[in-house]
């Protein structure tokens, strides 16, 4: 334990995320040198069902609600949250009856040829804007999470350098996610009817300088790594180089493959630590292995109806309403985990922070 004390979720763990993060982004660079080699044979039809079964970046999703409802600790949280803010059960329903409504009648996710109940170019464009901010703030809060969780669980206790270190990445993390959320924006619009940017215009050159300033603050988050200490400079380094994923989803559509790989990978991990961490008995434990992975089965199942266009073989009033579902799981699994993994909240620090530490 001592050992492993020292280390992201535990040594193996940390070892093969980062191994898979490095190869996956030699990959993105291969893709950049070459021009396009590996991206032109393997289309977004290859790699997404990889991303989503092999690297769990799909068959992950619906752990956070089995969390919710499995785990002691999770409903001590929640129990919390109902007692302490009375209007939590009914934001909740709120909540989840607002992404059926976002997912029935705007953006889809998980698809390619998937059906809207209403053709409405603005209504996709605000839906769509949506699902873009909740995505970019899952992603890069996941990846600064996690982050902080590995240099505060390396012993010795953090010296004031660390904590100098540490709140200039909060603040690099901040700009970067705003600078980001803006290119992700402009770079899924620019051709929409809402976004009509005239060549080496004033808006055009800014655009240019907030993509170079996103660059910047990610190269900045890996230089900063260096200001920790010693015994764990190179491993936070290591482990932050994914986030150069993000900047070059706009070069190469590796880095989106490589993106969805490493978030599945990294959340996958880290629910099954804290399934082991769980004041649980051994009997009861394996209980909800068997269930999260049964429950995980039958959403890939229903998933790879839209990746493969199998949705042809579902009766047609169905495919809308069973998306939409889709769609409204994906949204309120950003949404919850927002609320259980911010550890500025009291209920969060108490019930679930010392779940993910080692």
């Amino acid at each position: 334990m001592q050992e492993n004390s020292e280390y992201l979720f535990s040594k193996k763990s940390e070892y093969t995320l980062n191994i898979i993060s490095m190869i996956l982004l030699g990959l993105c660079m291969i893709d950049i040198i070459f021009k396009g080699i590996l991206s032109k044979s393997l289309t977004n039809a290859v790699l997404a069902p990889i991303a989503a079964y092999i690297f769990f970046n799909m068959l992950h999703v619906p752990t956070t609600l089995l969390n919710l409802f499995l785990l002691p600790e999770f409903k001590l949280w929640l129990q919390h949250k109902k007692s302490v803010f009375k209007s939590f059960k009914i934001e909740f329903f709120l909540a989840f009856i607002f992404f059926i409504v976002v997912s029935y009648f705007g953006y889809k996710r998980g698809g390619y040829e998937t059906p809207y109940a209403i053709e409405n170019a603005e209504l996709l464009f605000y839906t769509t804007l949506l699902s873009l901010l909740l995505t970019t703030m899952h992603n890069i809060g996941q990846t600064f999470g996690l982050s902080m969780i590995l240099h505060k669980n390396n012993p010795p206790i953090v010296s004031l350098a660390d904590h100098r270190a540490e709140y200039a990445e909060k603040k690099l993390f901040q700009f970067f996610m705003v600078t980001h959320s803006i290119n992700l924006f402009h770079f899924y619009f620019k051709d929409s009817i809402f976004i009509d940017i005239e060549k080496y215009s004033l808006t055009y050159y800014l655009l240019k300088v907030i993509f170079a300033l996103s660059v910047i603050f990610s190269i900045l988050i890996l230089i900063n790594a260096f200001r920790y200490s010693k015994n764990i400079r190179v491993r936070k380094f290591t482990f932050l180089t994914r986030l150069l994923s993000m900047p070059l989803l706009f070069v190469t559509p590796m880095a989106e493959f490589m993106l969805r790989s490493n978030h599945g990978l990294e959340y996958t991990l880290f629910t099954v630590h804290i399934m082991k961490k769980s004041e649980n008995s051994v009997r009861k434990k394996k209980v909800i292995y068997f269930l999260t992975i049964f429950i995980c089965a039958i959403w890939g199942v229903f998933v790879t109806t839209w990746f493969y266009d199998l949705d042809a073989q579902i009766p047609s009033k169905l495919i809308l309403p069973l998306q939409a579902l889709l769609n409204a799981v994906i949204l309120m699994h950003f949404w919850l985990d927002r609320l259980i993994y911010r550890f500025q909240n009291a209920e969060s620090r108490k019930y679930i922070l010392p779940l993910l530490k080692s």
